[in-house]
C-alpha cells in the first residue's frame, strides 16, 4: 500500500510540473485568468462575417476577420480577436475574456471583472467602471483603462505604454516596466 502511495505521489508531481502554464494567449499576448463562471461550459459561437452574437451570455468566439465585433450584453464571455485589426468587446455585464489582436481593441465591460490581453501592436481601451478588471499589456502595445470604481490592476510589460484615464476612487494598481512615472 505505501509503495502505491509513493507511486501516486510520484506520478502527481510528474503531472503537476508537466502542466505548466501557458506564458503567451492566443495572439501572443500575456496570458490572463478567465474572470467567467462558463470556463469550458460556455457555447461556441459562430463568428461568421466578423460578427459574434451572443446578447444572452455565457458564449465564446473566435474571429478571424475583422473587423470583429462581439455582443454579449449579458456577460461571462471569451473572445478570441483576429490576429490584427479591430476588435470590439460589448459586455456591460461583466465576466468576461477578451483576447485582442494588434489594432484597436475597445472593451465595454461597465459591470466590472473582465480580464484583457493585449498583444504588441495592440491599442486596447478598457471601460471598466465598476472595477475589478485587469488588463495585461505586452511591450509594443498601448493600454487605457478607465476604472472609476477602482480596484483595477494593468500588468505593464517594458516598451508598452499604459495608463489609467479615471480611476476617481483609487485602488488602481500598475506592475511592470512600463508603467507610468510616479510623480
Amino acid at each position: 500500500m505505501k509503495a502505491l502511495v509513493a507511486r501516486f505521489g510520484l506520478v502527481f508531481v510528474v503531472v503537476a510540473c508537466g502542466s505548466g502554464g501557458s506564458t503567451s494567449s492566443p495572439n501572443g499576448g500575456p496570458v490572463v485568468p478567465d474572470p467567467g463562471a462558463g470556463g469550458a461550459m460556455r457555447k461556441s459561437v459562430s463568428c461568421s462575417g466578423g460578427t459574434c452574437s451572443c446578447s444572452s451570455g455565457g458564449c465564446a468566439g473566435v474571429c478571424s476577420s475583422s473587423p470583429c465585433t462581439s455582443d454579449c450584453s449579458s456577460g461571462d464571455c471569451a473572445l478570441t480577436c483576429a490576429a490584427s485589426g479591430s476588435c470590439t468587446q460589448d459586455c456591460s455585464s461583466g465576466r468576461c475574456l477578451t483576447y485582442c489582436g494588434s489594432g484597436p481593441c475597445q472593451i465595454d465591460c461597465s459591470s466590472g471583472h473582465c480580464n484583457t490581453s493585449c498583444p504588441s501592436g495592440a491599442s486596447c481601451s478598457v471601460d471598466c467602471s465598476s472595477g475589478h478588471c485587469l488588463t495585461a499589456c505586452a511591450s509594443g502595445s498601448t493600454c487605457s483603462v478607465s476604472c472609476s470604481s477602482g480596484a483595477c490592476t494593468l500588468q505593464c510589460d517594458s516598451g508598452a505604454t499604459c495608463s489609467f484615464t479615471d480611476c476617481s476612487s483609487g485602488g488602481c494598481t500598475c506592475t511592470g516596466g512600463g508603467c507610468p512615472a510616479k510623480g
